[in-house]
């Protein structure tokens, strides 16, 4: 026997969970090591030599962490596998000799950043195949598909298809990629995908196999390794990039809001999706092809709660790295802040009010103030005001009349009073009080500390945090 430990991987649950009874055999995995494990202890040892490892995106985590719940699991989080320094500098290397082309320069870190994702870095090099020598600037996200595809409809005018054009390319693919969005599945069979083409340019009825395999040559489709009559895309992010191009250019004036929430609800229902790039991809579409348009689609993305939660919780994880977001992100964060759903606000706020941002005092108390009316009842809504206590504008009138008027929770006044007695200076606070009449607070145990930092606050003497006020 291997006297070695045993990893079994399980890659790509996200791809699982429209598949019968994959569930049930992820629960038998976990149950037979449960067995295994038990069978090791007792050996006397503290755990059978095997460990499984799981796979999946982010955004799918919800609908299988309760399979995982209360076991010795060890969460790592990566968006997706990357070439490290030494690696990436190995891979450029052998593709741009592969590919024949050459940089200029060398990537800036932000290119390096973008090619040193595998899928990307082949993309790239496809897009630039026999170039000669390139500058690498361009190598920027969502631009490196839009290169790609670019460069296709540019050799598409070398088939000798009449009529089929760049134009009629991008309608049949990105028809084709919607469609297997629609119907949740990776691969179409050869006789769908050449309906699909009659039914999208209907004047190349007569020519739909022979579109078929231009685009299996072209390599946007790609044969099925078991089964050579069914077809699929050749990267998920190439579907992803086309159905987003898809509604793009479906968009009609006047009716974006119920097309976009029709056609977001089939991204949302496709397992094969991550709804976040395609999100992603759609604005930038819209950015750089139809700009008379991205107005209205950035507006119905600050008010979607599932846009705006992946969102949120990206530039929630960057902010604690010292990431700053970009204008644009800014942009549709301080828009969110007016959204209905209270998670969307609370997020909204602390993003705006994280050091990265670099907001001023006016935007992110106006954001509190969202947040704290939407996230009333919330048992944790004390920590708004600790945040804006960090940033030396407890003070002011918003966070305290927000207190005084509203809350009957005792941590949220102790935070409140803390604070004031913390700075030293309750000028704002007493006059604000002053102006209610005097409240009477409620009583319990829970209130003794407020009644004590309340009578301290209001009798402006110094205090010493970690004291009992009245103890000096």
């Amino acid at each position: 026997m291997l006297n070695a430990p045993i990893i079994y991987a399980i890659d790509s649950l996200d791809e699982a969970g429209h598949v019968p009874h994959k569930a049930t055999e992820v629960n038998g995995l976990l149950r037979a090591l449960d067995s295994l494990n038990e069978l090791a202890r007792k050996d006397g040892l503290l755990c059978f030599p095997v460990g499984l490892v799981f796979t999946v995106r982010e955004e799918y985590w919800e609908r299988w962490n309760a399979h995982f719940e209360g076991r010795n699991t060890t969460m790592l989080r990566q968006r997706i596998s990357t070439f490290g320094h030494t690696e990436l500098e190995d891979a450029i290397e052998r593709y741009t000799k592969v590919y024949d082309y050459r940089l200029l320069r060398p990537p800036s870190p932000a290119s390096r950043r973008v090619l040193s994702v595998p899928v990307n870095l082949l993309v790239y090099s496809e897009a630039h195949k026999f170039e000669g020598a390139i500058d690498c600037r361009t190598a920027f996200d969502n631009d490196v598909l839009a290169l790609y595809f670019g460069r296709k409809q540019e050799d598409v005018l070398k088939r000798y298809v009449v009529g089929f054009n760049a134009a009629s390319l991008m309608r049949v693919s990105s028809r084709v990629a919607m469609m297997m969005a629609e119907s949740d599945t990776d691969r179409m069979s050869w006789s769908a995908v050449a309906t699909e083409i009659e039914s999208s340019v209907p004047h190349l009825t007569a020519e739909s196999d022979e579109i078929v395999r231009i685009l299996v040559s072209e390599q946007i489709l790609a044969r099925d390794g078991s089964d050579e009559q069914l077809l699929r895309f050749r990267h998920a992010r190439f579907v992803e990039y086309l159905v987003a191009h898809h509604i793009a250019t479906s968009l009609r004036s006047g009716e974006l809001p119920a097309q976009m929430a029709d056609q977001m609800a089939h991204v949302h229902r496709a397992s094969l999706l991550s709804p976040y790039r395609v999100f992603d991809m759609l604005k930038h579409i819209c950015a750089s092809q139809y700009p008379d348009k991205l107005a209205a689609v950035t507006e119905f993305f600050s008010g979607s709660s599932a846009y705006m939660g992946l969102t949120l919780s990206r530039l929630r994880s960057d902010a604690a790295r010292g990431i700053p977001p970009q204008g644009g992100d800014l942009e549709l964060v301080s828009q969110s802040t007016t959204a209905l759903d209270p998670q969307i606000t609370w997020d909204a706020f602390f993003v705006l009010a994280a050091k990265p941002s670099e907001q001023a005092a006016d935007v992110v108390l106006e954001a509190f103030k969202r947040a704290w009316t939407a996230c009333e009842g919330r048992v944790d809504r004390w920590k708004l005001l600790q945040k804006v206590a960090d940033l030396g504008l407890l003070s002011e009138t918003g966070p305290i009349d927000a207190v005084i008027e509203s809350s009957d929770d005792p941590r949220e006044w102790e935070v409140l009073l803390g604070s004031i007695l913390g700075s030293g200076d309750g000028r704002v606070f007493r006059k604000r009080w002053r102006k209610t009449g005097g409240l009477v607070l409620p009583i319990g145990d829970d209130w003794v500390q407020v009644g004590r930092l309340l009578e301290a606050a209001l009798g402006g003497a110094a205090w010493i945090p970690g004291s009992t006020p009245g103890d000096r």
